[in-house]
């Protein structure tokens, strides 16, 4: 079965009609022509049997062709012309196009048991304001998303995006804040939903987030003038992104990120370093922690001068950045903790790229760097940050690596190679946005770790969100929970998350990258966040 889509408007675009489009699809129809009024005579389209539908507007016109089973030529095209048992009579087609709300409530009381019609008659009742009685036919519609009637209905992939984001917003008039803001984080992971709506989404998201951060039982927050004797060199650093390690004594070791620029929360990337050379430069202070966040011993600068690194390349950036603790090895003398970081002068392959690092914590003197080994191997032609390290064992460890597929690669700890992934699992979500934070550290019957969601809010620049995932013992995601935020929704950085009780979590964080900060969740919390991925189908 064929359609013709008459424009008589010509400011009347494709992308104004997607609905419509979409909709005669799902119908039958097994081909759509879009043409301009001007450029045709009615009786060139119009045989016995046809029909025309008129918008109200006078804006286009749906021309359905009849049931007999031809071939016509018109013009230079031909076209086969069919029905299937799906085709739709008349006065359905009419009601898909007709914005008129007598002819919409007849739609309705026609097909009660169709998502379309649910979703057309809610939307006539948003436009006039009424937004509890669309709420009502939104959740009615939902039922029927699945059902054997969905042949009357939209395309799955389009429709499901669609009634959640409309949805949502009426959700949000009604009151309904709990089923609006988890059909909002649905368009968001929608894999096909498009790029429009997933930003319009996360803007809307913002409305029902603000003033409602992760509940936490307690914050401290680390600064470099926590340090005995700040040294002149790093007076004015700003800390930023810290990173947990259990010790044998059960204190932990805390690595904080410290750095010489300076970020303009309200501007557009808008980076500033006071240094000459326009150098961005990072260093890394160690101090040890109760699990309290306490000081047990306070920050002392990580000493670099005696590690040989082999510089392959200049670059304004300087330092290692966003080191995470990873693993720990000890004797009498000292402990060695193994890190992983950013770093851009010892790696010819491209601008941001992952080493192995180990520092030496002697118990009577100041730490210091011993080792540095790029990590090549596997995606050496692009950008690579935000893995998260786990299940040392010998010279390998496994990591994380990404989320679109999730995918867990092995690294050898001596030569910095990675092997073949060793596995890969396709999510059934957007998951390609997924970027890791922390963990994963053991929770419940499997395991957690933070991931983060970037998107871009016009001139106020990058914006941070985070959720939870829920792995199994065979380390695969199960559950995920919505996004949420600490203290602050733009500029928030997850770096580190750590068990220290079946009870409680540490999460550690950068805020607005000017202050380092732990904070204690408890774990009945996050198990209350978290939902089957199920839900998000």
């Amino acid at each position: 079965m064929h359609a013709c889509i008459v424009k008589r408007n010509p400011k009347i675009s494709v992308e104004d009609i997607q609905g419509t489009l979409q909709s005669l699809k799902s119908h039958g129809f097994r081909s759509i022509n879009i043409a301009d009024h001007p450029d045709l005579e009615a009786d060139l389209w119009l045989y016995n049997g046809e029909k025309v539908m008129e918008f109200l507007n006078n804006d286009c016109s749906i021309i359905q062709f009849g049931e007999a089973f031809r071939e016509e030529t018109r013009g230079k095209k031909k076209y086969l012309i069919s029905s299937s048992k799906n085709t739709p009579v008349p006065s359905f087609i009419l009601s898909l196009v007709d914005n008129n709300a007598t002819n919409t409530k007849k739609f309705l009381e026609e097909y009660p048991n169709c998502l379309e019609s649910h979703f057309k008659y809610a939307m006539m009742c948003m436009q006039k304001g009424d937004h509890k009685t669309a709420f009502k036919h939104f959740e009615e519609g939902r039922k029927w998303l699945n059902e054997p009637l969905k042949s009357k209905g939209w395309i799955k992939k389009w429709h499901r995006y669609s009634c959640d984001f409309e949805s949502s917003i009426c959700a949000y008039y009604t009151g309904e804040y709990a089923k609006g803001q988890f059909y909002t984080d649905r368009v968001i992971i929608n894999p096909e939903a498009p790029q429009s709506f997933v930003q319009r989404s996360y803007n809307n998201y913002e409305f029902y987030i603000k003033g409602h951060p992760l509940p936490v039982l307690w914050t401290k927050e680390y600064f470099v003038e926590d340090m005995d004797d700040v040294p002149p060199a790093i007076q004015g650093y700003k800390s930023l992104n810290p990173s947990l390690f259990l010790r044998p004594d059960g204190n932990l070791y805390l690595n904080i990120r410290i750095v010489n620029w300076s970020v303009n929360p309200v501007g557009f990337n808008q980076y500033s370093t006071p240094h000459p050379k326009n150098k961005y430069k990072t260093k890394n202070l160690l101090a040890i922690i109760n699990e309290e966040g306490d000081y047990v011993q306070k920050p002392q600068i990580v000493d670099k001068t005696g590690l040989a690194i082999q510089k392959l390349r200049s670059h304004h950036i300087d330092g290692f950045e966003d080191c995470r603790l990873y693993a720990l090895s000890s004797n009498e003398e000292e402990d060695t903790l193994h890190f992983i970081t950013n770093y851009t002068k010892n790696n010819s392959k491209g601008d941001m790229r992952l080493s192995l690092g180990t520092i030496a914590c002697p118990k009577q003197s100041p730490p210091r760097y011993t080792s540095l080994v790029p990590i090549t191997g596997y995606g050496d032609t692009i950008t690579q940050k935000n893995w998260l390290l786990y299940d040392k064992k010998g010279t390998k460890v496994q990591c994380v690596y990404g989320y679109n597929p999730f995918t867990i690669i092995e690294i050898d700890l001596e030569t910095g190679s990675v092997v073949v992934p060793i596995s890969q699992a396709q999510l059934p979500m957007r998951s390609g946005e997924f970027r890791g934070s922390g963990g994963p550290v053991p929770f419940e019957d499997g395991y957690l770790l933070v991931i983060h969601q970037v998107y871009y809010k016009s001139h106020r620049g990058r914006r941070y969100l985070h959720r939870f995932i829920r792995l199994d013992n065979n380390y695969l995601p199960t559950h995920i929970s919505m996004l949420w935020y600490l203290q602050s929704d733009s500029i928030e950085y997850v770096s580190t998350l750590h068990a220290i009780s079946p009870d409680k979590i540490l999460i550690g964080y950068g805020l607005c990258d000017k202050c380092a900060c732990l904070t204690c969740v408890d774990t009945k919390t996050i198990s209350e966040m978290l939902r089957p991925i199920a839900d998000y189908l």
